[in-house]
């Protein structure tokens, strides 16, 4: 069990969350119990308490097939391809045409 918490404008911050429009699932036990009385006393807010969390049967799927964490660039990693030089620009194929001859006209 859980709550649910909807703002009536998205993006209103609350106990260091951003909540959304169209609302966020948090177990119990995420807030403290003085968090969870300030966000039911904020008039922004509809909280929504003892809900069971929706998991519908494409999320969960998902959820399933992730097995490999993604790997993260280092900060070294990062610092090294800022300060690479890009790759050599390559002619265009605007660039490698002729220009027409000019053609002569007798007078």
């Amino acid at each position: 069990m859980g709550v649910i918490i909807t703002a009536k404008r998205n993006g209103f911050r609350r106990c260091g969350i951003a909540h959304s429009a169209e609302g966020c699932y948090f177990p119990d036990g995420y807030f403290t119990a003085e968090q969870l009385k300030a966000l039911k006393d904020e008039r922004m807010l509809v909280v929504q308490e003892d809900v069971a969390p929706l998991i519908d049967d494409e999320q969960e799927q998902a959820d399933e097939s992730i097995t490999d964490p993604v790997p993260v660039a280092t900060d070294q990693q990062t610092a090294e391809a800022s300060t690479a030089s890009p790759p050599p620009a390559t002619k265009s194929a605007r660039s490698t045409r002729q220009k027409p001859a000019e053609s002569t006209k007798a007078s």
